[in-house]
């Protein structure tokens, strides 16, 4: 395991969310301050508490955004270039995982009572997401972020 996944994977042991674990480990390469990259990725655990886009890779997205982000509507070219890089991102996720979806990647809804109960008995948290959040900020790191 990479470096920057092993500390992301150890801030999502201490009680971050998969967002926050991925962009915390990076938000200060793009002089974000760790508070607010906490805030920013506080939304997106769980696939935004919805199911959805696996919490890791939004953590990885954001990112994305973070590097190649446009700061204003007529920036067109900034714009696509921070498309294209987060589409690379997602590729990658999803060529390493078979898929994006939190739901998907876990077998179960976390965002039910009943999902969040089998993830806690069978400990998907510690056996399949810290995998998922390490692999985020590898692939991060690989790509050269």
């Amino acid at each position: 395991m990479s470096e920057r996944g092993e500390l992301a994977v150890r801030l999502f042991d201490g009680g971050c969310n998969c967002a926050q674990a991925v962009f915390s480990v990076f938000s200060a390469d793009y002089d974000i301050d760790a508070e607010t990259a906490l805030r920013l990725g506080a939304a997106f655990g769980a696939g935004a508490y919805c199911g959805e886009l696996c919490g890791a890779l939004s953590g990885a997205a954001l990112v994305c955004g973070a590097k190649y982000g446009n700061s204003s509507p007529e920036e067109h070219e900034q714009k696509y270039l921070c498309k294209e890089k987060t589409a690379e991102v997602i590729d990658r996720f999803r060529r390493r995982f078979d898929c994006i979806r939190c739901m998907d990647l876990l077998g179960v809804n976390v965002s039910t009572p009943e999902g969040r109960e089998i993830a806690d008995r069978e400990e998907l948290r510690e056996k399949r997401c810290a995998g998922f959040v390490a692999g985020a900020a590898e692939i991060l790191e690989e790509l050269g972020y």
